[in-house]
């Protein structure tokens, strides 16, 4: 028994310990696509615009971590009327005037007009670190690549939308961390992210009880 005590203890007392370089400030940006109701009838290329992540977290041993992020990104798809984007004259943009419609659905672009918008996500994450949970002892923290995959809740909001506004839904974000040492101090990373949204996020509603954006971006990461 005091031997397993004891084996408990030393556990657990490695479990909480806090490496040298436990936190850190992370800066990326990348890429992301909107899954809104009529989304899917465009092009996926047409779909692709800008992303940002600011972030600060903390690595409570070599295999959990916390991060705090707010993450910046702009929509662009397909509606029927709400946050329709307008040209300098304030008249609807349709949907035939950025050329996105696939083939098929030519026959309803005389119902579709474009939209645009721009809002955030604060969200907060639980990472597990992979590459230290299941490599060998030795190699803790001293990994080319440290693959962790994390979930966690957001707020997101709507900033700019012809001023339309969404409310604040809740938000579940899911991903994949991926960090490549270059020194002691700094991470080379990229952020693989899927976020399930309200299905009235972009201000119309539809037959799908969720919609959601993914997101890829590469930056940097600073450790103290």
């Amino acid at each position: 028994m005091k031997k397993l005590i004891l084996s408990a203890a030393i556990i657990l007392s490695a479990a909480l310990s806090v490496s040298a370089q436990s936190w850190f400030v992370n800066v990326a940006g990348g890429a992301s696509i909107y899954g809104g109701e009529h989304n899917r009838q465009l092009k996926t290329t047409k779909l692709v615009t800008y992303a940002g992540d600011l972030s600060a977290g903390r690595w409570f041993n070599p295999y959990i971590g916390a991060r705090l992020s707010f993450s910046d990104f702009n929509a662009k798809g397909a509606t029927w009327e709400s946050y329709i984007k307008q040209d300098a004259n304030g008249k609807p943009v349709h949907v035939n005037d950025i050329n996105a419609l696939k083939k098929n659905y030519d026959s309803m672009a005389q119902f579709l007009f474009a939209q645009q918008f721009n809002a955030m996500n604060l969200h907060a994450d639980i990472m597990v670190n992979l590459s230290n949970l299941f490599g060998s002892d030795d190699k803790i923290d001293q990994h080319t690549w440290n693959a962790s995959p994390y979930v966690g809740l957001g707020f997101p909001y709507v900033l700019s939308s012809n001023g339309k506004s969404a409310g604040l839904p809740l938000a579940v974000n899911a991903g994949l961390y991926n960090a490549f040492p270059v020194s002691e101090k700094i991470d080379i990373i990229a952020d693989l992210r899927g976020v399930l949204l309200d299905e009235e996020f972009d201000g119309e509603s539809g037959d799908s009880k969720l919609e959601g954006y993914s997101s890829l971006t590469i930056g940097v990461s600073f450790k103290f």
